[in-house]
């Protein structure tokens, strides 16, 4: 099983190498959801952490519908984490009509080389009907993995829509789920010996609040969210143990 947790800061990398993680996905603004972390951020981790680090390529929050400025600095960012020696790169990008842009995705994918491209979540914004083209595309052009939820409704529902991804991808691209409400902790063995998944990603990372900048002021603007890195490693143990 291999564990990809979701990190928006230097110490939160940190954190997740000491709790046992083997990949992060590194963001910014926690807030709006994940953008391109900085070139600082990027540098830091990959010199001096030996965990993999994949960061996200989002210039801004929102939809993942770009204009022709904005995939020019998405197309710089790529370049700048490959040049830093990240392991990898995560990215999406749709077309107004709401199905994948595969030119652009496939420009990416050039760009970044031998490093691989992954999609994240804004396959899940593809339209339903637009899904199984997209899915084979992401395959052709040469992304690595897909990062799945499948928008499901119930435990079972999860459970047949993973099982499906992964039967449709028999090996062409790598399928990695993420924590989801609908499946509880006490069904993730079953999940996971039933799906046959052997990636997982962490986004929901027992936060706690730190004390910021000001220690004394008792402002909560300067309170910042961490990921917990006790009950990090506590559910990266679990994890490992469901996958046997």
């Amino acid at each position: 099983m291999i564990i990809e947790a979701c990190v928006f800061s230097v110490e939160e990398a940190v954190r997740a190498q000491n709790a046992g993680a083997h990949r992060i996905e590194l963001n910014s603004d926690k807030a709006g959801g994940g953008c391109t972390p900085s070139y600082g951020t990027t540098a830091w981790i990959t010199r001096n952490l030996t965990i993999k680090a994949a960061p996200i390529i989002r210039p801004r929050v929102g939809g993942f519908v770009y204009t022709d400025r904005e995939f020019e600095v998405m197309k710089e960012d790529a370049r700048m984490a490959v040049s830093l020696g990240a392991d990898s790169i995560v990215t999406g990008i749709l077309t107004a009509e709401s199905e994948l842009d595969s030119k652009r995705m496939l420009e990416m994918v050039k760009i970044c080389g031998n490093t691989p491209v992954a999609c994240h979540l804004a396959y899940e914004r593809v339209a339903p009907e637009k899904k199984g083209e997209a899915f084979e595309r992401l395959i052709d052009i040469g992304v690595k993995r897909l990062l799945y939820a499948g928008r499901p409704k119930s435990y079972d529902d999860a459970l047949r829509n993973l099982e499906s991804m992964m039967n449709r991808a028999n090996g062409r691209i790598e399928i990695m789920t993420c924590d989801m409400d609908i499946v509880p902790w006490s069904k993730m063995p079953e999940f996971i010996k039933k799906t046959g998944v052997t990636q997982y990603h962490m986004w929901d990372m027992c936060s706690k609040y730190d004390l910021g900048t000001y220690a004394r002021t008792l402002d909560n603007a300067d309170l910042q969210e961490m990921a917990d890195e006790a009950k990090m490693a506590a559910k990266v143990s679990l994890l490992m143990k469901c996958a046997g």
